[in-house]
């Protein structure tokens, strides 16, 4: 069984933080705020700069993920 499902369309999107200006819908691409971004030396997960090339994968069993090592 597969672990981790492309899904073809954009029903199953997570949601998104609401301060996020959104550039495109479909492939989601969006960026905070420069007022948020400087808010905090910090920035929090839910406002880190937002850029898919798809939908977002389907993670059907979490636990047994185990990601790809990297090339480099």
């Amino acid at each position: 069984m597969a672990v981790l499902i492309g899904p073809k369309g954009y029903e199953n999107e997570p949601p998104r933080h609401p301060e996020l200006k959104i550039n495109a819908k479909e492939p989601f691409n969006a960026e905070p705020s420069p007022p948020a971004l400087v808010e905090s030396y910090i920035t929090p997960v839910e406002m880190f700069y937002k850029r898919n090339h798809g939908p977002i994968p389907i993670l059907t069993d979490p636990d047994s993920y185990v990601a790809a090592p990297s090339p480099l």
